[in-house]
């Protein structure tokens, strides 16, 4: 934030639906390769701890294979975690990449896209993924789907 208040602005038009760093630094006009170093050292930071995530997951998707109470307690405890994981770090990345890359004068309705689905999109597959480790809910929706193949509603 301070590397940020320290800009004067040329511009206040922000093409998001919501303020962000570096939505602010865009509408600078001095130099801003500062900002630009501490957001790759940043953006750095982030990956690396996705990649030692990723791998983690790897050693225990190994660990997991070997029996069939094991796979279910991975399927139980872990998957959600990786979805969530992954769907968060998907939309993070294209929302970072397009702010920083994406062309700010085309395509207003993929951005708003991007900046909602960030918001929105994970909050909400949250109690959808958690819930399904709820056997309640589980079989009620096992039913569901179920019926509605064979066609019954």
């Amino acid at each position: 934030m301070s590397l940020v208040a320290r800009l004067p602005l040329c511009g206040f038009n922000i093409g998001k639906l919501f303020c962000t760093n570096w939505a602010v630094v865009k509408l600078s006009c001095v130099d801003t390769t500062i900002n630009n170093i501490y957001g790759y050292i940043l953006m750095f930071s982030h990956v690396s701890q996705g990649v030692l995530i990723l791998v983690s997951y790897v050693h225990i998707v190994r660990a997991s294979v070997r029996s069939e109470a094991e796979r279910n307690k991975f399927m139980q405890t872990c998957l959600p975690h990786l979805i969530t994981l992954i769907s968060f770090t998907i939309a993070i990345i294209f929302d970072i990449m397009y702010a920083r890359y994406g062309s700010s004068t085309r395509l207003q309705a993929l951005r708003n896209f991007l900046a909602v689905e960030f918001l929105v999109v994970p909050p909400l597959i949250n109690p959808l993924i958690y819930g399904m480790k709820l056997n309640q809910i589980r079989t009620k929706i096992i039913r569901i789907c179920s019926r509605k193949i064979n066609g019954v509603k």
